[in-house]
């Protein structure tokens, strides 16, 4: 668990249309529950000072799957892109937030050890950013320091937090993941896989 002097925060992403699924990802049945409420219950074990999830399309329904288990912020905007999505979270945050973790809502695989080794190293080095490579790959979820939530929010158009990570390399700190990176359900495919993998031993 996390003191709750550190005051970590967290942000799932789940605006987005599903554009390239067909229908909203965050619904998706993941056994007995939705895909989200599956991403939810993993980020319930890091806890986190505050949790915030992002709604725009389909907002009320992913609303009713996140009942009491974060707080919304909906993003009417969510069509310009995720610098929208960014800023939504952000602003809906606690004030005293010291840090925050993104999440993204269509990633099953994602672990909650990774996000509490992103914890570990912020709170040893105090980066700007951390983020995980997996096998050397870059990938989710990343934390920023409150020194980054300015110019977060500045950002426009189609765009993440990695745009950061590019352009302060130098204060990045990086957590080496020695498995493949979890994988986005972007296509009908991609769901298919990922239930695979969760029936295997």
């Amino acid at each position: 668990m996390i003191a709750v002097s550190e005051q970590v925060a967290g942000i799932v992403l789940a605006a987005g249309g599903s554009t390239r699924f067909g229908r909203p990802k965050p619904l998706l049945p993941w056994g007995e529950q939705t895909l989200l409420a599956h991403i939810l219950d993993q980020i319930a074990s890091l806890g986190l000072y505050d949790l915030v999830v992002v709604t725009g399309a389909a907002g009320d329904a992913v609303a009713q799957v996140v009942a009491q288990r974060a707080r919304i912020a909906h993003n009417p905007k969510w069509k310009m892109g995720q610098s929208t999505s960014l800023r939504a979270g952000l602003r809906a945050l606690r004030p005293d937030a010291a840090a925050v973790i993104f999440f993204l809502a269509d990633q099953p695989e994602a672990h909650p050890e990774v996000a509490q080794q992103l914890i570990s190293r912020w709170q040893t080095t105090r980066a700007l950013a951390v983020a995980p490579r997996y096998q050397g790959q870059r990938g989710t979820p990343v934390l920023f320091d409150r020194r980054a939530f300015a110019e977060l929010s500045a950002l426009e158009g189609d765009v993440g937090g990695c745009v950061l990570l590019v352009r302060h390399s130098a204060e990045v700190a990086w957590v080496d993941v020695p498995c493949p990176p979890p994988l986005d359900v972007d296509t009908p495919e991609d769901y298919y896989r990922c239930l695979a993998n969760r029936s295997l031993p």
